[in-house]
């Protein structure tokens, strides 16, 4: 790496230890860049998500996953939708991993390749500084230390405070999405071995969301997420939900916030570069987001390498960053945006799709979950069949509203979907 003038602690200090940190300190550490990792909590910690890791995702790793962190194969859905339940078998598509095995293995990938990690280390102030046109920032801790670097990568979520000095805005009240989850032991009776693998989708548990399980083996993963400003009420939403299982009624939850829409703004300012769910890399279609926290932790990384190679390329880095992820990631991202506002405007339809509605629509997601077919394809698709859903929709309500007008002892013929 060329040295740059004004000394520094480390060439780069990426803030958070998840997967979007530990791809982009992997990248930073093999080219030989002296990079730090700064995470608040200690390792192995927990961190509220699905534990779905797709297809898509493992795809971005450059290393096989070892199977004493993988709890199982995700291989189709059983989805509650309307009156509706469909189940739905298609090739797998992610595996499942605790969230604490996961972040623990890939960050000691990235100490492995040269980074050091710094855990319970706290991040509470961003100042950027800079002599003759050389990156330089300086970083205050909870402890009171403070650190200094050329670059920052914000990998630090969706409270990122990073992401403060690069946005320079909070959140808006609309780009808050809010999940509850749970994992508990999988009960001894009520599910049955064949269900192994499939995700339990429930759509009627949130009016702007859904509610999920998913069986891990030993554990099942449980939850309930939906739009922040029509969620109010999630603890009761998740009560409800939970008490319908074989198990009963909800015990320990842990929440998250989940940013919806902001990789639209600026993923970077200057020396700070914003990754994962600190740039709002989530698919609002399917709720991944750790494939796009481990690619935009690699773009980042690559971008900053390019940058301190060259002497006079330093404010090059975070252009070079946003092109890479606009040109790539954020595709993607707006069109499972489109979608998933379609789907929200169009609740309704719901009770009108028939099980082999969800079964083309669920099998094209979860194949874009894989990586086999893009998010783009799935909404021309949903698009394109969307005259028919609200032809059967109407259908549906007719024949509904013919039925409440029948008078007893009289057969009414109306339609059934």
């Amino acid at each position: 790496m060329t040295a740059s003038p004004g000394r520094v602690d480390y060439d780069v200090v990426v803030v958070g230890g998840g997967p979007a940190g530990s791809a982009a300190a992997r990248r930073l550490g093999r080219a030989g860049v002296r990079v730090a990792v700064l995470e608040s909590h200690r390792f192995p910690r927990l961190k509220p998500c699905g534990n779905l890791v797709s297809h898509f995702a493992r795809s971005h790793l450059e290393f096989d996953l070892p199977p004493g962190i993988v709890r199982g194969e995700a291989r189709g859905a059983v989805v509650s939708f309307g009156s509706h339940v469909a189940r739905i078998l298609t090739p797998p598509f992610g595996v499942f991993c605790f969230r604490t095995d996961l972040d623990h293995f890939l960050i000691d990938r990235a100490v492995d390749a040269g980074a050091e990690l710094r855990d319970a280390t706290t991040v509470c102030g961003v100042t950027i500084e800079g002599t003759a046109g050389v990156p330089r920032v300086r970083l205050s801790t909870r402890n009171g230390s403070t650190l200094t670097a050329h670059y920052v990568i914000g990998a630090d979520g969706a409270n990122s405070v990073v992401a403060r000095y690069v946005r320079r805005r909070p959140l808006g009240r609309y780009e808050r999405a809010v999940g509850l989850m749970e994992l508990r032991p999988t009960p001894a009776t009520g599910w049955k071995p064949e269900d192994d693998g499939l995700l339990f989708i429930d759509l009627n548990a949130s009016r702007t969301g859904y509610g999920w399980v998913f069986p891990q083996g030993t554990h099942q993963n449980i939850g309930v997420a939906g739009w922040a400003p029509f969620f109010r009420h999630a603890k009761a939403a998740f009560a409800t939900f939970a008490s319908r299982l074989p198990d009963g009624g909800p015990r320990q939850q842990h929440g998250h916030l989940i940013p919806v829409g902001v990789f639209r703004y600026r993923i970077a300012r200057g020396p700070l570069l914003l990754t994962g769910d600190a740039a709002g890399l989530l698919n609002l279609a399917s709720g991944e987001g750790i494939g796009y926290a481990i690619a935009s932790g690699q773009l980042a990384g690559d971008a900053i390498v390019r940058a301190l190679a060259a002497p006079h390329a330093h404010a090059d880095a975070a252009q070079r960053y946003t092109h890479l992820v606009r040109s790539s990631i954020a595709k993607e991202l707006r069109a499972a945006s489109c979608l998933a506002a379609l789907i929200l405007a169009t609740r309704r339809l719901h009770f009108a799709l028939e099980p082999t509605d969800a079964d083309a629509i669920f099998g094209r997601l979860f194949a874009a979950v894989a990586g086999t077919t893009t998010y783009a394809n799935l909404a021309r698709f949903v698009f394109s069949h969307l005259p028919l859903y609200v032809a059967k929709w109407a259908w549906h309500s007719a024949g509904r509203s013919l039925s409440a007008r029948v008078r007893p002892g009289t057969v009414g013929h109306g339609p059934s979907f």
